[in-house]
């Protein structure tokens, strides 16, 4: 697969296996549980492209349910709970739960990836150090596929901010993976410290970035030329140019020059700091965070940059009530790509997102940079995964084609799933090159 192979998005809701029609009332596998299908008859024609991994599913099924027998008979002198995989005893039933989990991968299917991700997200809770298996390095792809964009930046997040001898790893009473709709706009620097710039998780942060730079850009692009003021032809002309920019979206015709980048590039000012080194993060500006986000604060309150994004703390639900959405905005609703945008589309459609785009643009050349600095393989890989789908890379190689092959494999899907990425990658490589 070369640089600007498309794949398709994954779908939201399950589909016939066979034909990829979505509609309610599909059959499942009853053996795998993996597929759907409109009817019996497409299921019988799918068979022979279906029945390997529904057998290796089945199989990897039995094999769990043995070993979780196993450990229940036997007698423990603490509860292993959180401990998993650091406990010997421990390790076979957490090899099984890994081979369901990779078959799971082989599926293309919301329902398969959604379970991969719940089973991944239950052995990470059995095993909290997460030292044997790095699951941490496999989840964040797998959320971005499914959408999941705000979940995935708290996912980072705690990683990225919990000491790597912090108590909640041994102590299960203690939260874990515990943030909640964190602001994904902040200075990354504050997250990632020098000593965490793991290449997966700093992966996935530039395609959230990614995700939100693109989703901004057409907001602003869209609901800038939306208005309906005017006589009625020019209120035609107005409705012509909003349909051709959701369409230009939905066509994948998306990146355009950043100047920002290009300048950062030709400045030198990309701070990319070497994998081992020691970062002292350098918080942006307050009065500038609060210039360049008081655009999306409602009225003249000035005391938080992030308040249309809170939720009540009270009863859990939005803080502010919220009317339902125009026509313009649900019609363009599937051509965005990240759940951040989506969630908060009603509050932010109409405000001008020009410094916030501009920012970040600046943090994808630094991000695009520090990858490239933690693998300088990764890039490339990416842009050509062939090698690395067939490389049998379970193992770790810091810096090396092992790491880069790795990452590659668990996060291909998101990154050409999402439209524009692949192409913006380009953008970034000449700017930065």
């Amino acid at each position: 697969m070369k640089a600007g192979s498309k794949f398709k998005r994954l779908p939201r809701q399950a589909f016939c296996h066979f034909c990829g029609k979505q509609r309610p009332g599909l059959l499942i596998c009853q053996r795998c549980e993996m597929v759907h299908y409109c009817s019996r008859e497409h299921q019988i024609a799918d068979h022979p492209c279906h029945s390997t991994n529904c057998r290796l599913v089945a199989k990897c099924i039995k094999e769990v349910s043995e070993e979780a027998e196993r450990l229940r008979d036997l007698v423990w002198d603490m509860d292993p709970y959180g401990k998993f995989f650091t406990i010997p005893e421990t390790r076979n039933y957490m090899r099984a739960q890994m081979s369901l989990g990779r078959v799971m991968g082989s599926f293309n299917t919301p329902y398969a990836v959604n379970a991969q991700l719940e089973l991944l997200l239950k052995l990470c809770r059995l095993a909290r150090e997460d030292n044997g298996l790095v699951l941490r390095t496999v989840i964040p792809g797998l959320m971005l596929r499914l959408g999941k964009d705000q979940e995935c930046y708290d996912f980072l997040k705690w990683w990225g901010t919990t000491p790597i001898h912090s108590p909640c790893f041994t102590n299960i009473y203690l939260p874990y993976l515990d943030l909640k709709d964190s602001y994904a706009y902040e200075d990354y620097r504050w997250i990632f410290s020098g000593s965490s710039f793991e290449l997966s998780m700093v992966v996935a942060l530039l395609l959230i970035k990614i995700r939100l730079f693109l989703d901004l850009q057409l907001l602003q692009r869209t609901f800038s030329r939306s208005g309906t003021n005017g006589s009625p032809s020019q209120a035609k002309d107005n409705q012509q140019a909003l349909d051709s920019s959701i369409v230009e979206t939905a066509t994948q015709e998306t990146c355009q020059q950043m100047p920002a980048i290009q300048k950062a590039a030709e400045n030198g000012s990309v701070d990319a700091r070497p994998r081992n080194e020691s970062a002292s993060p350098q918080p942006r500006d307050p009065q500038m965070n609060a210039q360049k986000h008081g655009s999306m604060v409602s009225g003249n309150d000035t005391t938080g940059t992030t308040k249309i994004f809170e939720r009540d703390k009270t009863n859990g639900t939005k803080s502010q009530s919220l009317k339902p959405l125009s026509a313009d905005v649900a019609r363009i609703i599937p051509c965005l790509r990240s759940n951040i945008i989506i969630n908060h589309l009603q509050q932010i459609q109409n405000f001008d997102h020009t410094l916030q785009i501009a920012q970040l643009e600046i943090d994808m050349s630094e991000l695009y940079t520090i990858i490239n600095q933690i693998n300088a393989r990764f890039w490339g890989d990416l842009l050509d995964p062939s090698k690395a789908q067939i490389a049998n890379t379970y193992c770790m190689d810091p810096s090396g084609m092992a790491e880069s092959f790795s990452v590659v494999n668990v996060s291909q899907k998101s990154w050409y799933e999402t439209p524009g990425a692949i192409e913006l990658v380009g953008m970034l490589s000449k700017s930065t090159g």
